[in-house]
């Protein structure tokens, strides 16, 4: 939880996704981003 942001973290199965949008006070349940970032080494692209 990130209090000072207002944000909760967490994981949660992909079918719950309307019941957590259901409860009061929530804005926003947003999908898990992936980012990859290539090796130190690697050239700049």
């Amino acid at each position: 939880m990130l209090g000072s942001l207002g944000v909760i973290t967490g994981r949660a199965p992909a079918g719950a996704r309307p019941a957590l949008l259901a409860v009061e006070g929530v804005s926003s349940v947003d999908e898990q981003l992936q980012v990859r970032l290539p090796p130190p080494d690697a050239p700049v692209q």
